[in-house]
């Protein structure tokens, strides 16, 4: 919604406000680690689930979003004002749909991120079951000697679920390609 607001609305302070929001993309993610850390611990979420998922919330998602929401035409906004539509209607009913393309391929960035993020759930989590699937794949490679085929083994499922989600969801970015947009 917050990307809605930054491609379809007008407000005062629009273009700083989001560029603002853009330049928070240039911090790494290293640099803010001890400071997500001290606020997930002051909230009491180590060793959550909720913890290990917060810090995935950043302005990259606004800013795919809201790149392709300046490509859905005005006219469909227009069009749906005239029969009466309210700003919630028009987003869920309109833009949302249109967005189909880019809210998988989001979702696609997001999952493999956060799949793959090894430094936040190692910061985040003490207790053995909470720990991520490459945490665990770490551990599988001993000090002085390694067994290959176990390494092996669970680089195969650390691998397969977000091999299978791109998959599953390939399908359906192709779909929403061919069927956005306007015909006419």
């Amino acid at each position: 919604m917050a990307a809605y607001g930054f491609a379809k609305k007008q407000f005062a302070g629009k273009r700083t406000l989001f560029f603002l929001y853009v330049v928070t993309l240039m911090v790494p993610s290293q640099a803010t680690l001890i400071p997500q850390f001290m606020l997930i611990r002051e909230l009491n979420m180590l060793n959550t689930y909720i913890g290990l998922v917060l810090p995935v919330i950043n302005a990259f998602g606004v800013f795919l979003l809201r790149q392709f929401m300046t490509e859905v035409p005005d006219e469909l906004l227009a069009a749906a004002d005239i029969d009466g539509s309210g700003e919630i209607r028009k987003f869920f009913s309109i833009v949302l749909p249109l967005l189909r393309p880019a809210i998988v391929a989001l979702t696609i960035f997001t999952f493999i991120t956060t799949w793959n993020d090894f430094i936040w759930p190692l910061v985040i989590t003490t207790d053995q079951g909470m720990r991520t699937l490459p945490l665990a794949l770490s551990i599988l490679k001993g000090n002085y000697t390694t067994n290959y085929g176990l390494v092996m083994a669970g680089s195969l499922l650390t691998f397969l679920p977000p091999f299978l989600l791109y998959q599953i969801l390939q399908r359906q970015f192709i779909q929403g390609i061919a069927l956005s947009g306007i015909k006419g």
